[in-house]
């Protein structure tokens, strides 16, 4: 078990925007932070033949995906482009709430 930040590698999927906050989060208190595509957590769950779909079962299966496969530490985007991911965020969410 990890006994500092530096210690923790955190492996999560790029689903949607709700892993950019999480990421930046853990990268801030020193730990190893790895992103992967939600399709290689995907087929690495049918090469281990796990069947059936729970948050539990996800997060058990996305920590044995981080010691298994040792997936490269992710790197933030430059400050130039988060701010040209926000731009691009910005009309579709004004033009959901106009029902647009």
């Amino acid at each position: 078990m990890a006994n500092t930040p530096a210690e923790l590698h955190v492996v999560m999927e790029a689903t949607n925007v709700y892993w950019e906050r999480c990421a930046h989060y853990f990268q801030s208190l020193g730990c190893v932070v790895s992103v992967v595509n939600p399709a290689q957590i995907k087929y690495f769950a049918r090469s281990a033949l796990c069947r059936g779909k729970t948050d539990a079962m996800d997060a058990e299966l996305i920590a044995r995906y981080g010691v298994v496969v040792h997936p490269g530490r992710w790197t933030p985007p430059s400050t130039a482009l988060s701010d040209l991911k926000q731009l691009t965020r910005e009309p579709r969410a004004s033009h959901a709430e106009a029902g647009l």
